[in-house]
């Protein structure tokens, strides 16, 4: 058997670094925390390549010494902390000491940093080795730090395949450095991302919609923002939504900021938007921002190594101030909640009658054999019959009734369905891929290479073999007890169609392209509780259905 060996320092600095830097995006969340912490009220960003070439911050903030600088470096090095309990108090973004540490592992830093008044140190660390460290004899009058990185994981090659497109990550750094133009109006951005330049002025917490219009109001599309605030036991809740509503995610932001830190919280995400459809049109959503203060006893931000998952304490107490800040507001200006679910709705507002042949409905005996002859006189413009399976597809309402036991009928949106796992994916800020042992064949022609930044962003990764050939590397790891090929060929087909993956025309996204092993899986997987509670399925009795077509 082999010795247990202990792994050398640089290697323990490597490993360490791919839980804190997975990719640039979060290298810059690390860095701008750092200014932050030190009081900056002027930070300018520069990134080149995506963050892969240069990642350059600058700030005004308090600046360290000469002897501090190297030590800033180290590993568990931190000002923050001086015992346990501290954890639980923390007001600061950072703590642990390990982001400088992670990036000059992994890459090429310069950094100059002075105090007031003082001269400017400038230390040189490659790969977790230092170059150099010196000082200019030069007093500055302001104090502050530069950070210079060049080439990200130059020495950990195979951290490059786990990269996305320069879209994807380019996407990332955008919204990493949103999340902290929204939770600091008090600080002057000025960011330059590969030679786009946006200046971004001071403001105050009390404009912060002007903010919001600043960073995500497109010309044609102006942002109607309502902003609602509440408060309860501790808790405090700033939530500011648009009355602007969209498909699927494009244009659409989502941010949730816990003690100004920006937080992935699928609980409070759902509460929100299912709380707020009646302010949005219908199968849409908007957009949000919220602030959450939380005591700092009752919160624990030492989680996750990007501290971008919190445990709150009381959480339902949170969760309740949130919904009954949407829930009050609804009930003074928008209108009155109807009964009926939206599901119902959804079925019920079709005019079924007018499509439907002259059938003798009531000479039909609705049992479980004879449901299916029961359709098959139904006019074929309406009704789509897929033999190959036992599931009859609807044009019309996009929807698939499948007979079920005890008389009792399944209808299962396809639309729903296909949205369902597209927003599962794209909703995920990072998503886990797992990659295959045997790489599978996509048939893709090279002109539609445009396709595969789109596809790359839910987690996909394709090698082009031929010009008519891709091979799939890799598949979203939330796919993996799903038959993850046939929803990428289903994307696929729907984008090279619509050019869009959100969008639905009765010629481009017919129910049958939707393959029978999907809808069997996804029951089997989420249970039928699940998709009932997102109307993706729908369950009625014979009697019932037959009451809603005469």
């Amino acid at each position: 058997m082999n010795q247990v060996k202990l792994l050398p320092e640089h290697i323990i600095d490597q490993i360490k670094a791919g839980e804190v830097i997975e990719r640039p995006a979060t290298l810059i969340k690390e860095l701008l925390e750092n200014s932050l912490d030190a009081g900056a009220t002027k930070i300018k960003i520069e990134i080149l390549g995506s963050g892969m070439d240069v990642i350059s911050i600058e700030d005004n903030g308090h600046g360290m010494s000469h002897d501090d600088l190297p030590l800033a470096f180290c590993r568990h090095a931190t000002s923050k902390l001086e015992q346990f309990n501290d954890l639980y108090k923390l007001r600061t973004y950072g703590f642990r000491g390990e982001a400088l540490a992670s990036a000059s592992s992994v890459s090429k830093v310069t950094c100059y940093s002075n105090l007031k008044n003082a001269p400017r140190s400038i230390y040189k660390i490659e790969g977790g080795l230092e170059v150099s460290h010196h000082k200019e004899e030069k007093d500055y009058k302001e104090s502050g730090t530069i950070i210079h990185i060049k080439d990200l994981f130059f020495n950990t090659p195979v951290r490059m395949k786990f990269i996305q497109s320069k879209t994807s990550e380019k996407n990332q750094i955008n919204k990493i450095i949103n999340a902290f133009v929204l939770t600091h109006p008090h600080v002057e951005f000025n960011v330059t991302i590969d030679e786009l330049k946006v200046k971004y002025h001071k403001t105050t917490t009390q404009n912060l919609s002007k903010r919001i219009k600043d960073i995500f109001e497109k010309r044609n599309d102006p942002l109607d923002i309502i902003d609602l605030e509440g408060n309860y036991d501790g808790f405090t809740a700033r939530l500011l939504l648009t009355r602007n509503s969209y498909k699927g995610n494009r244009g659409k932001f989502s941010y949730v900021f816990i003690n100004d830190r920006v937080v992935n919280d699928i609980q409070i995400h759902k509460i929100i938007t299912n709380s707020a459809t009646c302010l949005w049109n219908f199968n849409q959503t908007g957009s949000y921002c919220i602030f959450i203060d939380v005591p700092t006893d009752q919160l624990d931000v030492n989680v996750h190594p990007n501290k971008t998952v919190v445990k709150i304490f009381q959480a339902p107490k949170l969760f309740s101030l949130i919904s009954s800040l949407i829930k009050q507001f609804q009930s003074k200006e928008l209108r009155s909640h109807n009964d009926e679910s939206q599901e119902q709705k959804d079925f019920s507002s079709l005019d079924l009658k007018k499509d439907l042949s002259e059938v003798s409905y009531k000479e039909q005996d609705f049992n479980t054999t004879s449901l299916q002859s029961y359709f098959d006189n139904l006019d074929n413009k309406v009704i789509i019959k897929e033999p190959s399976t036992n599931y009859i597809y609807s044009d019309e309402i996009l929807s698939i009734l499948r007979a079920d036991e005890k008389n009792s009928m399944i209808l299962i949106n396809n639309k729903k369905l296909y949205l369902f796992h597209l927003e599962e994916l794209l909703k995920k800020k990072d998503i886990e891929t797992t990659p295959l042992l045997i790489s599978e064949p996509i048939e893709l022609n090279k002109k539609y290479d445009y396709l595969l930044d789109s596809i790359d962003d839910l987690g996909f990764e394709l090698d082009r073999l031929d010009e008519s050939t891709l091979a799939l590397r890799s598949y979203p790891a939330s796919l993996k007890e799903l038959p993850y090929l046939e929803l990428l060929k289903l994307f696929i087909a729907n984008i090279k169609k619509s050019k869009d993956l959100f969008y639905f025309s009765q010629k481009d996204f017919s129910p049958a392209k939707i393959p029978s092993s999907i809808l069997d899986t996804t029951l089997k997987k989420y249970g039928k509780s699940k998709l009932l509670e997102l109307g993706i399925i729908r369950i009625v009795t014979t009697k019932s259905i037959m009451k809603e077509f005469l």
